[in-house]
């Protein structure tokens, strides 16, 4: 009899007994030290911005990383079946220079094809000549399926080492 009225006192005053937590303005919480003393952003490496990038039909995506400085990958994906893509090829036009077409082989650049296909190729920078530091790099991915239809997905990028923040500066004669 006793162990039922201690446990519906106690009921009774946890119900009736305001929470003091919620009464009041809240306190501002001091700001937690850091190992950098001062709010300047550190640098961080990031993907070098694709300038732009143009798809058409069943070409979904058409991506570009530069990795510096041995090539650049280029991706792609494909709203089509795996079986009803017939080919695959990738045109780079690098500023002031002949265009390259490569033939891509679906099967060697295949990375998935759950829940669509998407392809990925490296092209090779040739050491003995590098496109220019800065320089538009023009990329076009062009699809054609077994019905004969062809979409393009296209992009420009620039050419540079996304792990070092790059400043420009040019005098009137616009040189570095």
């Amino acid at each position: 009899m006793m162990r039922r009225l201690i446990v519906i006192l106690i009921a009774i005053i946890g119900i009736a007994v305001p929470t003091l937590a919620q009464d009041g303005q809240p306190l501002p919480v001091p700001p937690l030290p850091t190992d950098t003393p001062s709010p300047v952003p550190t640098i961080t490496p990031s993907l070098a911005p694709t300038l732009a990038v143009t798809t058409e039909g069943f070409v979904y995506s058409a991506d570009a990383e530069v990795i510096f400085p041995v090539g650049i990958r280029f991706t792609t994906i494909i709203l089509q079946r795996l079986e009803d893509i017939a080919g695959l090829s990738l045109r780079i036009e690098v500023q002031n220079r002949a265009a390259e077409t490569i033939n891509v082989d679906m099967q060697d650049a295949l990375i998935t094809d759950v829940p669509n296909p998407e392809f990925a190729t490296i092209w090779a920078i040739d050491a003995a000549n590098p496109p220019p530091l800065f320089s538009e790099i023009h990329y076009v991915w062009t699809v054609r399926n077994t019905d004969s239809v062809t979409n393009v997905g296209e992009g420009i990028l620039q050419f540079t080492d996304s792990r070092t923040p790059w400043q420009k500066r040019e005098d009137q004669t616009r040189r570095f």
